[in-house]
Formats: structure tokens, C-alpha cells, sequence
């Protein structure tokens, strides 16, 4: 366990907090400045909490199921792919499937396949007798890289948790920011097709002042038992050395390079409507930096129902995320990507229940239509079967359309079948005959020669 790993953990969880200060930051005031942050800390404490069944089911369990079957329709072309996938906690993977192409009359194709330590072992139904192996430990990445950080943890963490986590870095906040450094200005933002007139409070962070804030967060940390057990939830290995280890790794800084501004545009007492986080066109250390826009706005719309937007820009291109309810458990989706090849816009729907989640998008291209896209999640059995089925139409292309219907079992809590794969032979074994039936199978053209196909 290193230092870059705890700082890692650390900095993800201050710019989730910081970002989420905003929910009741109300005045220069240092006082109120307090107050709010402690209200919003409490706030943010609950955020990684959900009542998503789904979500919560799949968790439930570490080896999975997958029964699939799907149809893909491309001009003339059919395609089916139907069989079993099976995955464990432990990065061990088996798959039996077929392939049916252009109808049943046509050949099937049929694959067995394993991955196990490092080791892909795979025959071809109807072709190989027994299990060829290819070696791909070389070609993985290193676990370790890999694995740096496990946000999906932290995201786990109760909201007691988290509180323990908040309360230092209030503690560190406040300690390190003046009512000096807080401005605040009167302006309008337009929320769902009206104008508000709303208070912008920003606070411009330097180089000097966030490395203050860490540092002082890291020795808090480092002295609160509590808190060392909540870091070890996230990574087991992390200890009180290690968090001494990755303060003592910050050097001091005197720099008051404004690296980030943090506004607040907020309505009434407690009332935050938008959340910005910008970097702007400045310089820092003679390099500059590149303006960066990350807006978070949550009000009650026109409907008196919530509505989220997320933005993310830079260096003019970008992307927006919408979600509007409409009702209780239905919402408008709307997500606008700008590019410099030109604007992608997605419309659609979300219908979300205790037992179903049913999402409709329809894409479109600088106004051209590219088809519509629907999932549907449903609960068969909690935390014993569920059932995702996906539909697609892509319209747009110049070669014809594409349809994919696809159903998905999902059951949880099934083992891995037993293979024997002791017999297993190099892939560099294969036979003669073996590559002249796969060649077959596959109906490579006759004016392609055997020694254009394979080689070796």
C-alpha cells in the first residue's frame, strides 16, 4: 500500500464533498459559511445511499448466470447468438454459445470457452475433439495498476460512514478559507424555459490553499482510529502510516495560482440551484491551462417535480445530461453532445418502479434520425433472477438499417460448470484437418487461397 493510493481515495472523496458544499452555502459570512457546510456534509453523507432494488440485487451476489438470446438483422443478413455466460467474483468466465447466420438452414457455429488463470481454453462444437489454450498472461494489464483505487467501495460506504469522513473535512475546510476569499454577485440563470434571479457565491481555490486543506485532512485522518477503519472498508491494507506516509509526500506550496472556482448560485437560505466547478483560461506555472466547465443544476421544475443537469465543457466542445421528472417514477432524458463533427442529441424516457426500469432513447444526428434504443430491467426474483431485454433500430447508414432484439436471464448465485481442461492443447497443436473444417464452417471463398487464411 502506497501513498498515491490513499491521496487518490482522498481527493475523490473532497471533490465529491466540495462539489456538493454548495447545497447551502449562503454568505461570506464564516459563521454561516460553517453552518452551511455542515448541513450540506450531511447531505452529501446520505448520497451514497439507494433504494434501487436492482442494483441493490446484483450485489447481493458474486457469480452470475447469463442466459442470452439475441437476433441482429443487417440488410440481407441474420444473425443469432443464443447460450449460457457464466462469471465469478474471481475473474473466472465460461461461455457456450451459438451462432446461427441467415436462418436455421444455414450452419451453426458453436463455441465452448473458459478463462481461467491467465488461460483462454476453447473448442469449436462439431470441429475440435478436445480443449486448445492460448496463454494471455503477457497481454494483461498489471492487476495491481488496474485496481489502484475501487471507487465503486466507496460508493458503498453507509452515510455513517461517509460522516466520519465529512466531519474532518469541514473541519479542514474552514480552517483554511477566509471570508475574504468568498465573493458573491446578483444573477439570472434560465430553469426549465424561466428565469430566476439568483445570489453566485464563488470561492476561487489557489495551489496554496488546497494543499492546506489535504494536508491538514490527511493528519486528521491519521489520528482518528474511526476513520482508518472507514478508508479500510474502501482498500484493507490502507494503515495510519500509509496516510502519514502520503502527507508527508505533499510538499508546501506559496503558490496563489488560482487552479479551480467554485460557485454556488443559490435562492433563498439553503436554496442552491446550481453547483460550478471551472477552471477558466488562466496559467499555472507558466502552462496553460485549457478552460474547463463542470455545472451541476437541481431545481423543481415547472411540474413541481425534481429536475438534474449535468455539463461538462472544454475547449468548446461538450456534453449535457438532463433528467426531468415528469411524475413520480417517470422522467425526460435529454443528452447533447458537441463536437466538432457536428451535435448528437438523445431524447427519451425512464419509467422506474420498485420491480422495472424501462428506458426509450431516440438519437439523432444534426437533425437526422439515427433509429431509437429501448432497455427494459425487470425483477423476476429478487436477488435470484432478473431479466434485461434490449431493442435497437439504426437508421442513417448508407449501407441499410440494423435491428437487434435481445432477452437476458440474469440469475445469480449459479457456479461456474465443471470442465475438464487437464488435456487441454496448445493452440499451436491445431490440426490440419481442424483448420480445414473451420475454414468450411466459416465458408471461407474459394478464390482465397488456405495460405491467405491462416499461415503458421
Amino acid at each position: 500500500m502506497n501513498g498515491k493510493k490513499i491521496i487518490s481515495i482522498l481527493l475523490f472523496v473532497i471533490s465529491f464533498a466540495m462539489i456538493g458544499s454548495g447545497v447551502y452555502l449562503m454568505s461570506s459570512n464564516k459563521y454561516m459559511f460553517e453552518t452551511s457546510l455542515g448541513k450540506v456534509l450531511s447531505y452529501v453523507n446520505k448520497v451514497n445511499e439507494t433504494d434501487n432494488t436492482f442494483i441493490e440485487g446484483l450485489d447481493s451476489s458474486d457469480k452470475y448466470k447469463i442466459t442470452t438470446n439475441n437476433d441482429l438483422v443487417y440488410m440481407d443478413n441474420k444473425l443469432n447468438l443464443s447460450g449460457d455466460l457464466y462469471f465469478d467474483s474471481t475473474n473466472q468466465y465460461y461461455v457456450d454459445l451459438d451462432a446461427k447466420v441467415n436462418g436455421e438452414t444455414d450452419k451453426t457455429i458453436g463455441l465452448v470457452g473458459l478463462l481461467e488463470d491467465k488461460k483462454v481454453f476453447f473448442k469449436i462444437k462439431d470441429v475440435m475433439k478436445e480443449f486448445y489454450y492460448t496463454n494471455i498472461e503477457e497481454n494483461l494489464p498489471n492487476a495491481d495498476v488496474i485496481e489502484e483505487v475501487n471507487y465503486e467501495e466507496i460508493f458503498k460506504l453507509s452515510s455513517k460512514d461517509v460522516k466520519v469522513l465529512t466531519d474532518h473535512l469541514k473541519n479542514s475546510i474552514s480552517k483554511n478559507i477566509s471570508n475574504n476569499d468568498i465573493t458573491k454577485v446578483k444573477t439570472t440563470l434560465n430553469l426549465s424555459d424561466q428565469n430566476a434571479s439568483l445570489d453566485k457565491l464563488s470561492l476561487k481555490l489557489t495551489d496554496k490553499m488546497l494543499t492546506s486543506i489535504v494536508k491538514d485532512y490527511l493528519k486528521a485522518l491519521s489520528n482518528d482510529t474511526k476513520a482508518i477503519q472507514v478508508l479500510q472498508k474502501v482498500d484493507k491494507t490502507i494503515t495510519k502510516n500509509d496516510i502519514k506516509t502520503a502527507m508527508d509526500s505533499i510538499g508546501d506550496s506559496t503558490s496563489n495560482d488560482e487552479l479551480l472556482t467554485l460557485s454556488f448560485y443559490c435562492k433563498g437560505f439553503g436554496n442552491v440551484t446550481r453547483i460550478e466547478l471551472s477552471t477558466g483560461s488562466n496559467e499555472v506555472d507558466s502552462i496553460a491551462m485549457p478552460s474547463v466547465l463542470l455545472a451541476i443544476d437541481t431545481y423543481t421544475n415547472k411540474n413541481k417535480y425534481n429536475t438534474t443537469a449535468i455539463t461538462l465543457e472544454a475547449m468548446g466542445e461538450g456534453i449535457k445530461f438532463e433528467k426531468a421528472y415528469t411524475a413520480k417514477d417517470k422522467a425526460n432524458l435529454n443528452i447533447e453532445v458537441k463536437t466538432s463533427e457536428g451535435n448528437l442529441v438523445v431524447t427519451g424516457t425512464l419509467l422506474k418502479n420498485n420491480s422495472t426500469i424501462d428506458l426509450t432513447l431516440t438519437p439523432t444526428f444534426d437533425g437526422q434520425s439515427l433509429g431509437n434504443v429501448t432497455f427494459k430491467i425487470t425483477t423476476v426474483n429478487k436477488n435470484k433472477e432478473y431479466k434485461l431485454e434490449i431493442g435497437a433500430s439504426i437508421e442513417g447508414l448508407s449501407e441499410g438499417s440494423i435491428t437487434l432484439n435481445s432477452t437476458n436471464n440474469i440469475y445469480l448465485n449459479e457456479e461456474i460448470p465443471d470442465v475438464d481442461v487437464s488435456n487441454a492443447k496448445n493452440i499451436d497443436e491445431l490440426s490440419e484437418e481442424e483448420l480445414n473444417q473451420l475454414r468450411e464452417l466459416l465458408q471461407i471463398p474459394s478464390s482465397e487461397k488456405d495460405s491467405d487464411y491462416i499461415e503458421e
